[in-house]
């Protein structure tokens, strides 16, 4: 199923092929953990959404370069091969600013961090949160359903975006770690902002033309 919603799914200009494919690929398998992720209240109702999921995983990788995805796919293959679940781990991490005495009852059963790891994390969500901001600012109509932006808002009940995106990426390689965050230093050299590319494919993948129409949409209470 999940599989055919993505060949759907069109940017314009369109992405080169072989990433186009291989975001599909990595979205697929990501969707394959998340099925297998087994949460504390019992199956999220996300676990029943494959086209939202699709949607929201591709919208982030047709932003990446080409060797982060090989890189992440590289740490996927590894993950499977060690019967590690990333996307499980990804919760996890997340409970040790949400849950932190749940995440210190199972922290030595999750892949440790190194300091290098730790470093290109903190760099990469520093440089997101500041890209969020912005685009809260730009569009706000959008993004008023999203999650709270900083860890200082978190509670059992809420994830924030930059805790979330603290837990995803210490599920990364140090390879995919560092291409990406080649892709954030050259993106903030440029004066670009990453966040908004991924929130304007997502905008293409629902079927409009950019960002800014679904703004000006929501703004008039169109949608």
């Amino acid at each position: 199923m999940i599989t055919d919603i993505l060949k759907r799914l069109q940017t314009r200009p369109p992405v080169n092929a072989p990433a186009d494919s291989l975001a599909n690929a990595l979205v697929e398998r990501e969707w394959n953990f998340f099925q297998d992720t087994h949460n504390m209240g019992g199956r999220a109702s996300c676990q029943n959404d494959p086209a939202t999921f699709a949607i929201m995983r591709k919208s982030q990788f047709v932003c990446w370069p080409m060797d982060a995805l090989q890189a992440y796919a590289a740490d996927l293959d590894q993950a499977l091969a060690e019967g590690r679940n990333p996307v499980m781990e990804k919760y996890a991490y997340m409970m040790r600013r949400t849950h932190p005495a749940e995440f210190a009852a199972m922290a030595h059963l999750l892949p440790s961090v190194s300091g290098h790891k730790q470093e290109l994390v903190r760099d990469i969500v520093a440089a997101n949160v500041a890209w969020e901001e912005a685009c809260t600012r730009l569009y706000p109509h959008v993004r008023a359903a999203g999650r709270p932006l900083r860890t200082s808002s978190d509670t059992a009940f809420a994830t924030s975006f930059e805790t979330y995106l603290e837990g995803e990426l210490c599920t990364y390689g140090e390879a995919t770690l560092e291409a990406l965050h080649r892709h954030v230093l050259t993106a903030e050299q440029q004066g670009l902002n990453l966040a908004e590319c991924t929130l304007d494919v997502m905008a293409q993948f629902y079927g409009f033309a950019s960002i800014g129409e679904l703004e000006a949409r929501k703004a008039q209470g169109l949608i």
